[in-house]
């Protein structure tokens, strides 16, 4: 039973029924006693009952004050370099300094609780009276600012957010939108004109991430003058310190964009970059934002395939009209009809190992042997093959001439034909040759989607050190490789259920098309033409390139020996710059869990230069594994791309909040509402947990049993 101060009547009758108890038990005694000390023993009598009553019944008391909450207003000071720019014969920084300092702001203190943040990219509490403002922000972000302050002052009596601020937003949550769901209004006071400037810039470099080696490709990059009409000056493309080109250049136009086309031809793989720079001239506002950085992933140039065929059929020629409409590929086709004679194309003897990659498309063991040595030869310098095997390559029955060559163990094989449908199994499911699909439940429906295979070469089992990505299943328990990788001397891929092509052709027909038959070879014959395998620990950055002031997340995945995702490890980084003087320039980063189970985490921002870093992956302080990588972050900054003031933004954060909006000048807080808020607040007191009711029923019974010995009661 549960007592509370609203049912003080329940405990207004338990106390009369309690001293009634009491009374009638001491009306009348033997012998006789004095009405001091009937009084008295009546009195020990009834406090005991009543103590014991409240333990038992679980006696609670609430208590109710009423507080008066001061009135609080939140004071957001935009600390970013835009704030630095000069606005009339003054400066931005120098006029929310004024704000600051001025008697509106003082009387208001006087009136209610002035809590001051500054923010950029984060919202930093600030103490007026203690700290100088420091205006070095690389981001302005006027959502997150609101929607935090919000946060942190949900506790208080918050009545209004004054923000002091140029406008100029340009990262985070969209600040009209915030605003919106304030519920308190924003006095938003708009700091800066738009001054004419000198200042050069590379406004921003188009350009294809991907190139390939020995190919052109081009950087299309857009350059805008201020204060400069008519100059005219280099623009250099570098390549660390070599220069790579350069064309001089006259400014157009105050604000008007001109483009400027560099080509470049990458000689080497890998990940290249590049910095377009004009020179820094005298009386430039703005120094961070002559110069951009590019990275180019570069690949070999494009893959020189070997497509051979054992006859002319729907295989063969969905296959090939794929290849040649890539422009990544360069294709030669050689197709056998009967007796095994060429009828389009010759095998290349003396130029097989030109190609890139070997496809052989249902080619039968008597194709096989009769060019055995070259197609070794061309596998023992490690480079990759696909086989297709159907229903020639079966009926050659010379398997032991494959031995070595495919990753099977031939001592079981037969013929299945019929409706195949695959699974794929717990690797292929996350393997690059399979990703049909980003999403590993989208990936896994689109291969229950395709149209079923009419056959399947039945090898029981695929050798040791390959990988089985697809199986069928003809029976329960039993799971048939159909799709094996094997990466032992050189990468090996290899298909035992037939045709592919119905992938393609089928899909049209019920309102579909082939992304998926392309999506499978090109995957192929990526994974089979790179170095790169598909890792159980993946760690890396969003980005090759930041903008100053950019945040930088990473990603890392892990998974166990069948390739399901592990969410018990521990996953951290360590970021080095490149130029590193000590140890406390790293910077230690721990990945959490997120909602896709990958471990993921952030920097907010870091000064311009090249970093690396370095990940690792433990689980139960067992090292699973470490990555490396590489970013760049370029002194061009989000504060550099537009620092002009933008007074609207402001005004429609003001508008839709309720608030209002000041300019220099016409700054008033008059109407703003400041009265204090009434809180009732309320308090529990558990009586039935307190020891000191069972102490007051022992020690009251007690000394009433001692007094009764004393009076010679019974």
């Amino acid at each position: 039973m549960l007592f509370l101060t609203e049912n003080l009547w329940i405990v207004v009758i338990i106390l009369i029924i309690s001293f009634l108890f009491s009374f009638l038990h001491y009306r009348k005694t033997f012998p006789p006693l004095k009405n001091p000390h009937r009084i008295f023993l009546l009195t020990l009598r009834w406090i005991a009952f009543l103590a014991l009553f409240l333990t038992l019944s679980q006696a609670v008391f609430a208590f109710f004050k009423v507080e008066l909450k001061k009135p609080f207003v939140a004071l957001l000071l935009d600390i970013s370099e835009s704030m630095n720019l000069k606005s009339g014969d003054t400066t931005r920084k120098e006029i929310l300094k004024e704000i600051v300092d001025s008697e509106k702001i003082k009387d208001l203190r006087k009136e209610a609780e002035l809590e001051a943040y500054t923010f950029s990219d984060t919202l930093t509490p600030f103490d007026l009276k203690a700290q100088k403002l420091d205006f070095s922000g690389e981001v302005t972000s006027l959502g997150n600012a609101l929607d935090k302050v919000k946060e942190k002052l949900s506790d208080f009596n918050l009545k209004a957010i004054l923000l002091l601020s140029d406008g100029a937003n340009n990262y985070g949550k969209d600040p009209v939108e915030v605003a919106k769901g304030l519920n308190l209004p924003v006095y938003a006071y708009g700091i800066g004109e738009p001054a004419p400037s000198f200042d050069l810039s590379i406004d921003q470099v188009r350009y294809q991430e991907v190139a390939y080696t020995g190919e052109k490709t081009e950087l299309e990059v857009y350059v805008v003058g201020q204060g400069y009409e008519g100059k005219k000056l280099p623009l250099f493309l570098k390549q660390g310190e070599k220069i790579l080109d350069q064309k001089n250049i006259q400014i157009p136009s105050s604000g008007l964009m001109q483009k400027f086309t560099f080509e470049i031809t990458p000689q080497k793989e890998g990940q290249n970059q590049y910095d377009v720079i004009l020179p820094l001239q005298e009386g430039e506002t703005n120094n961070k934002n002559n110069k951009r950085t590019v990275s180019l992933k570069v690949l070999k140039s494009k893959l020189k395939i070997l497509l051979i065929a054992s006859r002319l059929d729907w295989e063969y020629a969905f296959l090939k009209r794929f290849l040649e409409s890539d422009e990544d590929f360069e294709m030669k086709s050689l197709v056998y009809g009967k007796n095994q004679v060429p009828i389009k194309g010759e095998f290349p003897e003396d130029e097989l190992l030109n190609f890139d990659l070997l496809i052989l498309v249902d080619v039968p063991s008597s194709i096989f042997i009769k060019h055995r040595t070259r197609i070794l030869e061309f596998l023992n310098k490690k480079k990759p093959a696909l086989f297709l095997l159907g229903e020639q390559f079966f009926r050659g029955r010379a398997f032991k001439e494959f031995t070595g060559v495919l990753p099977f163990d031939f001592t079981e094989i037969s013929f299945l034909p019929g409706d195949i449908v695959l699974n794929l199994t717990p690797e292929g499911r996350f393997h690059p040759v399979t990703s049909l699909e980003k999403d590993p439940f989208e990936n896994s429906k689109a291969w229950a989607n395709q149209p079923p295979f009419l056959g399947i070469v039945h090898i029981k089992n695929s050798s040791e050190k390959a990988k089985v990505l697809a199986s069928y299943s003809p029976f329960e328990g039993e799971a048939v490789p159909a799709i094996v990788v094997e990466k032992d001397k050189g990468k090996i891929m290899a298909a035992t259920c037939f045709p592919f092509w119905r992938w393609d052709f089928l899909m049209w027909g019920i309102g579909r098309d082939n992304t998926y038959f392309k999506n499978l070879f090109k995957n192929s014959i990526r994974w089979l033409t790179t170095q790169e395998d598909v890792d159980r620990i993946q760690i890396k950055s969003d980005k090759i390139v930041y903008k100053s002031g950019e945040p930088i997340f990473f990603e890392a995945k892990v998974f166990d020996e069948n390739y399901q995702k592990i969410t018990l490890a521990d996953a951290s980084l360590k970021i080095i710059p490149t130029d590193q003087k000590t140890d406390q320039d790293t910077i230690d980063l721990d990945l959490t869990l997120d909602k896709n189970l990958n471990y993921t985490g952030s920097v907010t921002s870091l000064p311009p230069g090249k970093y690396s870093f370095r990940g690792e992956v433990k689980l139960d302080n067992r090292d699973l594994g470490t990555k490396k990588g590489e970013f760049t972050v370029e002194e061009f900054s989000l504060e550099d791309q537009n620092p002009n003031p933008d007074k609207d933004l402001l005004k429609k954060i003001a508008q839709v909040s309720d608030g209002k909006y000041f300019e220099r000048g016409d700054f008033d807080l008059s109407d703003l509402s400041l009265e204090e808020k009434k809180e009732e607040k309320e308090k529990k007191i558990a009586l039935w947990t307190s020891p000191f009711l069972l102490l007051i029923v022992i020690a009251c019974l007690s000394f009433e049993w001692a007094i009764r010995r004393r009076l010679q009661l019974p």
